[in-house]
């Protein structure tokens, strides 16, 4: 990761001080042997990355402030799958660029929602590749209904598609657009939410010439995606 980056979760304000958490703390002075006084670089999640002084063992105070505009939304909307390849999902697609992760049962999920503690984990997993690749926003993670109860797409959308008749993805992204990529589970999406999706204005596409797993097809999706962007 960038040397000296952390994560903070506030709203920076520049020449303000804030209270480090104790688990950043412990990693600052305890890990990495920072120093009183040293500057150190803090990001939020939020489009902020702030140089900020370690005051005390406790207290930072924002010393420069810069702000990024927010990215176009590049959304993956994901079937629930196992935890493990979630992890991975969320991950690798926290450095390609992601902006949302919607999470949804579809009609051959194996799994109906995500406990808690899975959810606590996909952050961590989401604030340490934000640290780690240098982008500035966190992406969302959201709990969406059932694939069949969708009445609408937010922006030009895919589905990933084994139909040789069907067009490639690199040939239909639109340059600087928001766009919505979903995947189904383990078993794939079944016809009916197939149709569904064309119904509402969802572009079926093909990856790659060999069927991808769950968990790849999204990251392919979002190499694709993010170098349009």
């Amino acid at each position: 990761m960038p040397a000296y980056r952390f994560f903070l979760d506030q709203h920076f304000v520049l020449h303000e001080s804030y209270e480090l958490p104790s688990q950043e703390a412990h990693h600052i002075f305890k890990v990495m042997r920072c120093q009183v006084g040293e500057i150190l670089e803090f990001v939020n999640g939020q489009g902020q990355m702030a140089c900020a002084q370690l005051i005390d063992a406790h207290t930072i105070q924002v010393n420069t402030l810069l702000q990024e505009p927010p990215p176009p939304e590049l959304i993956v909307a994901q079937a629930l799958i196992k935890p493990n390849r979630l992890d991975s999902i969320l991950e690798k697609g926290t450095e390609l660029g992601m902006t949302q992760l919607w999470l949804f049962e579809a009609e051959k999920s194996e799994k109906s929602g995500l406990s808690n503690q899975q959810a606590i984990r996909l952050n961590h997993l989401s604030i340490a590749a934000l640290k780690q690749c240098g982008r500035l926003d966190l992406p969302k993670i959201l709990i969406v209904p059932p694939l069949l109860k969708w009445t609408s797409l937010p922006c030009t959308s895919y589905y990933g598609s084994l139909n040789p008749q069907d067009p490639w993805l690199i040939d239909l992204i639109q340059p600087k657009q928001p766009s919505l990529f979903l995947v189904g589970p383990e078993a794939g999406l079944t016809q009916a939410e197939q149709s569904h999706l064309n119904q509402l204005g969802a572009q079926a596409a093909k990856l790659h010439r060999y069927t991808l797993r769950a968990e790849t097809a999204p990251l392919v999706a979002l190499s694709l995606l993010s170098q349009k962007y």
